[in-house]
Protein backbone atom coordinates (compact mmCIF):
# COMPACT_ATOMS: atom_id res chain seq x y z
CA UNK A 1 0.00 0.00 0.00
CA UNK A 2 1.35 3.42 -0.99
CA UNK A 3 -1.24 5.58 0.78
CA UNK A 4 -0.86 7.90 3.75
CA UNK A 5 -3.59 9.62 5.76
CA UNK A 6 -3.19 13.36 6.21
CA UNK A 7 -4.07 15.66 9.10
CA UNK A 8 -7.44 16.46 7.51
CA UNK A 9 -8.21 12.76 7.04
CA UNK A 10 -7.56 12.59 3.30
CA UNK A 11 -5.90 9.54 1.79
CA UNK A 12 -2.96 10.39 -0.47
CA UNK A 13 -1.60 7.73 -2.80
CA UNK A 14 2.13 8.50 -3.02
CA UNK A 15 2.44 6.81 -6.41
CA UNK A 16 -0.73 8.20 -8.03
CA UNK A 17 -1.89 11.14 -5.90
CA UNK A 18 -5.23 12.65 -6.83
CA UNK A 19 -4.92 16.42 -7.11
CA UNK A 20 -8.03 16.82 -4.93
CA UNK A 21 -6.23 15.00 -2.08
CA UNK A 22 -3.50 17.68 -1.82
CA UNK A 23 -4.22 20.91 0.05
CA UNK A 24 -2.39 23.78 1.69
CA UNK A 25 -3.72 23.14 5.20
CA UNK A 26 -2.34 19.60 5.28
CA UNK A 27 0.94 20.86 3.82
CA UNK A 28 1.28 23.67 6.38
CA UNK A 29 0.34 21.36 9.26
CA UNK A 30 2.76 18.62 8.29
CA UNK A 31 5.70 20.92 7.46
CA UNK A 32 5.30 22.64 10.83
CA UNK A 33 5.93 19.29 12.50
CA UNK A 34 8.81 17.99 10.36
CA UNK A 35 12.27 18.76 11.72
CA UNK A 36 15.12 19.94 9.53
CA UNK A 37 18.45 18.09 9.89
CA UNK A 38 16.60 15.03 11.25
CA UNK A 39 16.12 16.97 14.49
CA UNK A 40 19.87 17.30 15.21
CA UNK A 41 19.66 21.02 15.97
CA UNK A 42 20.38 23.05 19.06
CA UNK A 43 17.55 24.64 21.01
CA UNK A 44 14.38 23.78 22.81
CA UNK A 45 12.34 23.18 19.65
CA UNK A 46 13.29 21.50 16.39
CA UNK A 47 13.61 23.81 13.41
CA UNK A 48 10.70 22.95 11.14
CA UNK A 49 10.51 22.68 7.39
CA UNK A 50 7.65 25.23 7.60
CA UNK A 51 9.97 27.84 9.14
CA UNK A 52 12.62 27.00 6.56
CA UNK A 53 10.14 27.49 3.69
CA UNK A 54 9.01 30.87 5.00
CA UNK A 55 12.65 31.95 5.43
CA UNK A 56 13.39 30.94 1.82
CA UNK A 57 10.34 32.85 0.52
CA UNK A 58 11.25 35.93 2.50
CA UNK A 59 14.87 35.71 1.32
CA UNK A 60 13.65 35.53 -2.29
CA UNK A 61 11.82 38.83 -1.79
CA UNK A 62 14.57 40.45 0.25
CA UNK A 63 17.63 39.52 -1.81
CA UNK A 64 16.16 38.96 -5.29
CA UNK A 65 13.06 41.21 -5.22
CA UNK A 66 10.90 38.40 -6.54
CA UNK A 67 7.36 38.87 -7.76
CA UNK A 68 4.50 37.35 -5.72
CA UNK A 69 4.30 34.21 -7.89
CA UNK A 70 8.00 33.37 -7.54
CA UNK A 71 7.77 34.07 -3.81
CA UNK A 72 4.81 31.65 -3.54
CA UNK A 73 6.85 29.05 -5.41
CA UNK A 74 9.72 29.64 -2.96
CA UNK A 75 7.34 29.13 -0.03
CA UNK A 76 6.22 25.83 -1.56
CA UNK A 77 9.63 24.57 -2.70
CA UNK A 78 9.61 21.76 -0.12
CA UNK A 79 5.83 21.19 -0.03
CA UNK A 80 6.25 17.60 -1.22
CA UNK A 81 7.96 16.87 2.12
CA UNK A 82 4.51 17.05 3.73
CA UNK A 83 4.00 13.66 2.09
CA UNK A 84 7.54 12.20 1.84
CA UNK A 85 9.22 13.68 4.91
CA UNK A 86 12.46 15.67 4.84
CA UNK A 87 15.31 13.58 3.50
CA UNK A 88 18.67 14.92 4.71
CA UNK A 89 21.09 16.26 2.09
CA UNK A 90 23.75 13.54 2.49
CA UNK A 91 21.14 10.90 1.72
CA UNK A 92 19.73 12.94 -1.17
CA UNK A 93 23.21 12.98 -2.72
CA UNK A 94 22.95 9.16 -2.96
CA UNK A 95 19.99 9.28 -5.33
CA UNK A 96 21.10 6.12 -7.13
CA UNK A 97 20.57 4.28 -3.84
CA UNK A 98 17.38 6.06 -2.90
CA UNK A 99 14.73 6.20 -5.67
CA UNK A 100 12.45 8.72 -3.96
CA UNK A 101 13.48 11.71 -6.11
CA UNK A 102 10.99 10.86 -8.85
CA UNK A 103 8.17 10.62 -6.31
CA UNK A 104 9.21 13.96 -4.76
CA UNK A 105 9.23 15.68 -8.17
CA UNK A 106 5.88 14.20 -9.19
CA UNK A 107 4.29 15.20 -5.87
CA UNK A 108 5.69 18.72 -6.20
CA UNK A 109 4.18 19.07 -9.69
CA UNK A 110 0.80 17.78 -8.45
CA UNK A 111 0.89 20.23 -5.52
CA UNK A 112 1.39 23.15 -7.91
CA UNK A 113 -1.60 21.92 -9.93
CA UNK A 114 -3.73 21.47 -6.79
CA UNK A 115 -2.90 25.00 -5.61
CA UNK A 116 -3.31 26.49 -9.11
CA UNK A 117 0.27 27.73 -9.23
CA UNK A 118 2.49 27.21 -12.29
CA UNK A 119 5.78 25.40 -11.87
CA UNK A 120 8.77 27.73 -11.46
CA UNK A 121 10.63 28.86 -14.56
CA UNK A 122 14.32 27.99 -14.77
CA UNK A 123 15.16 31.53 -13.60
CA UNK A 124 12.78 31.26 -10.63
CA UNK A 125 14.19 27.82 -9.85
CA UNK A 126 17.74 29.23 -9.71
CA UNK A 127 16.63 32.03 -7.35
CA UNK A 128 14.83 29.54 -5.10
CA UNK A 129 17.88 27.26 -5.08
CA UNK A 130 20.14 30.18 -4.11
CA UNK A 131 17.80 31.15 -1.27
CA UNK A 132 17.60 27.52 -0.17
CA UNK A 133 21.42 27.51 0.09
CA UNK A 134 21.37 30.80 2.03
CA UNK A 135 18.86 29.20 4.39
CA UNK A 136 21.05 26.13 4.82
CA UNK A 137 24.05 28.33 5.68
CA UNK A 138 22.03 30.43 8.12
CA UNK A 139 20.54 27.36 9.77
CA UNK A 140 23.97 25.72 10.06
CA UNK A 141 25.42 28.85 11.65
CA UNK A 142 22.63 29.21 14.21
CA UNK A 143 21.44 25.67 14.85
CA UNK A 144 24.32 23.23 14.46
CA UNK A 145 26.96 22.44 17.05
CA UNK A 146 29.71 23.20 14.48
CA UNK A 147 28.15 26.58 13.55
CA UNK A 148 28.56 25.41 9.96
CA UNK A 149 32.35 25.17 10.10
CA UNK A 150 33.48 23.20 7.06
CA UNK A 151 30.06 23.21 5.41
CA UNK A 152 30.24 23.94 1.67
CA UNK A 153 27.17 26.19 1.84
CA UNK A 154 29.02 28.64 4.13
CA UNK A 155 31.28 29.86 1.32
CA UNK A 156 30.58 33.31 -0.12
CA UNK A 157 27.62 34.08 2.15
CA UNK A 158 27.37 37.72 3.19
CA UNK A 159 27.16 38.54 6.89
CA UNK A 160 23.72 40.17 6.67
CA UNK A 161 22.18 36.82 5.73
CA UNK A 162 23.21 35.39 9.09
CA UNK A 163 21.51 38.28 10.90
CA UNK A 164 18.09 37.45 9.46
CA UNK A 165 17.25 34.36 11.45
CA UNK A 166 14.33 33.25 13.60
CA UNK A 167 14.79 30.93 16.53
CA UNK A 168 13.00 27.57 16.22
CA UNK A 169 9.39 27.82 17.31
CA UNK A 170 6.80 25.32 18.51
CA UNK A 171 4.84 23.55 15.77
CA UNK A 172 1.67 25.58 16.37
CA UNK A 173 3.60 28.83 15.81
CA UNK A 174 5.39 27.42 12.76
CA UNK A 175 2.01 26.41 11.30
CA UNK A 176 0.67 29.92 11.91
CA UNK A 177 3.79 31.48 10.36
CA UNK A 178 3.49 29.37 7.21
CA UNK A 179 -0.25 29.95 6.97
CA UNK A 180 0.18 33.72 7.36
CA UNK A 181 2.89 33.75 4.69
CA UNK A 182 0.61 31.80 2.33
CA UNK A 183 -2.30 34.20 2.89
CA UNK A 184 -0.11 37.29 2.59
CA UNK A 185 1.33 36.11 -0.72
CA UNK A 186 -2.12 35.21 -2.06
CA UNK A 187 -3.14 38.78 -1.27
CA UNK A 188 -0.03 40.21 -2.93
CA UNK A 189 1.45 41.43 0.35
CA UNK A 190 5.22 41.39 0.98
CA UNK A 191 6.63 39.14 3.67
CA UNK A 192 9.08 41.76 4.94
CA UNK A 193 7.25 42.43 8.20
CA UNK A 194 6.53 38.78 8.94
CA UNK A 195 8.19 37.78 12.22
CA UNK A 196 9.98 41.12 12.75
Amino acid sequence: MHTIETFSGLAVDLIRPAVRSLNIKDIAWSLSRIARFNGHTLGEHPYSVAQHCVWVARAAQRYFHTDPLTTQQALLHDAHEAYTGDICSPLKSMRQLYPVSGIESMLQRKIYIALDIPEPTSLAESVIKACDQYALACEARHLMHSNGAGWKCMQDVSADIFENFWEPMPPSEAFHLFWCAWEMLRNGEPLEDLCD
